[in-house]
């Protein structure tokens, strides 16, 4: 799991260059919001491990995540 992290940290920071992450804010099938974040090659990096009511709570933790304003399990 650090070592995903630390990538993930390395991805948002660095980015690739002309080729953004693709973040999406979407419905699940029970019709709450979850986040997903993918590489420019599809590959999916991260997801939401809750599903959020409304949207802006979701759009919240996404900023978060971008912030990187998390800790590390120990």
């Amino acid at each position: 799991m650090s070592q995903q992290l630390d990538e993930l940290n390395r991805l948002l920071d660095e980015g690739i260059p002309d080729r953004p992450l693709l973040v999406k804010v979407y419905l699940d099938l029970n019709g709450e919001y979850r986040w997903r974040i993918k590489a420019p090659n599809g590959k999916i990096l991260c997801v939401s491990s809750e599903s959020y009511h409304n949207r802006i709570d979701c759009e919240k933790a996404l900023r978060m995540i971008k912030s990187k304003k998390w800790r590390r399990d120990p």
